[in-house]
């Protein structure tokens, strides 16, 4: 079972807790697109943490992550009705879907290679990107695991110099959880992101929002 991370408010802002010394977990740490062992590589400038945030956690479709902090920014005044009513409104239309609109493939139009003596070929994968503010949104087309087609998955690449503690130029302590930020214009696009992945991530952000509202 997915170990979601903890959010909050406090002093006026929404906070998330990210662990950073779980591999197998949610959250990582990337420095180009490769991943940083914290516990013994000190982190530097450029490196990101990477988060694959959620918004409902089980079949009773319990909110947590994007979908609770929309919702205690909302309650706390950071976000108003208006506001989340009209991206109700610009995304209740939306008919077209990545996951159904791209694909994965393997590109066989490049000139050949051959590595002793097997042909070299490449995987293209469509990839969503999109910066906001100091953190980008990034979506990667995979293979479903047990089905036919495809997933899209949603990340957060956040660099670590935007997180408290500092873990810049240092390695991470054992079980290192850091403090994030995040602000509203991340969590609007986040949500207007999921909301074009497939038709089931954007019927799942109208019951977000629709919850978070009240309606």
């Amino acid at each position: 079972m997915a170990e979601y991370c903890d959010v909050g408010y406090a002093n006026g802002k929404l906070i998330c807790y990210l662990p950073i010394t779980t591999p197998t977990g949610k959250v990582r740490v990337l420095r180009g697109d490769q991943p940083v062992a914290t516990r013994s590589t000190e982190l530097r400038e450029g490196d990101v943490i990477e988060w694959q945030i959620s918004y409902f956690a089980d079949e009773q479709r319990r909110m947590v992550e994007l979908a609770k902090l929309l919702e205690l920014a909302y309650h706390n005044g950071l976000i108003a009705e208006q506001e989340l009513g009209q991206i109700l409104s610009e995304i209740v239309d939306n008919k077209e879907f990545f996951a159904e609109k791209y694909f994965i493939f393997v590109d066989t139009s490049s000139l050949p290679e051959v590595f002793h003596g097997f042909r070299v070929l490449r995987k293209i994968v469509p990839i969503l990107q999109k910066d906001v503010d100091d953190v980008q949104v990034w979506v990667e087309l995979r293979h479903k695991q047990r089905a036919v087609g495809f997933q899209p998955m949603l990340y957060l690449r956040i660099p670590v110099d935007t997180v408290s503690p500092s873990l810049t130029g240092r390695i991470a302590e054992r079980r290192q959880v850091v403090a994030w930020q995040p602000s509203i214009p991340i969590l609007f696009e986040t949500l207007r992101a999921f909301s074009i992945l497939s038709t089931k991530h954007h019927n799942d952000m109208i019951d977000v929002l629709r919850r978070v509202l009240g309606i």
